[in-house]
């Protein structure tokens, strides 16, 4: 995981730190400094135009992190309130690789970019339709249940 210390939000200084950094080929945290807390909302802003610029999805195939006090509204980048709250199985240290690590990560790669090829949002959308159909299927079979239940106290009681 790497961190990145955000100290302006304006969107060339942003494009900068998006070119210079590998985001989306490796988990990222993005530490927002004190000054600029206030203007969170148009760094979220920024950011979500810069990955769709580089057509880079915040969460897949690694996510990217804000680090901020305070939270920030319609923001799909998932957030966090200090470091500590990081995922620890991304912070690894750094070893040499062996030869079969080195033909896993070959492979890691080869999917990865197979992901990247992808259209991350459409599936995100089909995702969110099939849930909300198997909700309201559930919702369905409750209230059939509850019919069927209701059916058969009142046969008995008559």
């Amino acid at each position: 995981m790497q961190k990145i210390e955000i100290q302006d939000v304006s969107l060339e200084s942003l494009k900068i730190v998006f070119e210079r950094n590998p985001i989306g080929k490796a988990p990222f945290l993005f530490v927002l400094d004190e000054s600029i807390i206030g203007q969170r909302d148009i760094f979220a802003k920024n950011c979500m135009q810069l990955f769709k610029h580089f057509a880079i999805n915040p969460l897949f195939p690694y996510p990217n992190y804000i680090i901020c006090p305070e939270r920030i509204e319609d923001c799909v980048i998932p957030q966090l309130k200090s470091i500590d709250k990081a995922p620890k199985h991304f912070i690894k240290k750094i070893k040499r690789v062996k030869n079969r690590e080195q033909s896993l990560l070959s492979k890691a790669d080869t999917y990865q970019a197979r992901i990247q090829n992808q259209s991350i949002d459409q599936d995100l959308n089909y995702i969110a339709r099939k849930r909300e159909d198997n909700r309201k299927l559930r919702d369905l079979c409750h209230q059939k249940n509850f019919c069927i239940q209701l059916v058969e106290s009142l046969r008995e009681k008559s």
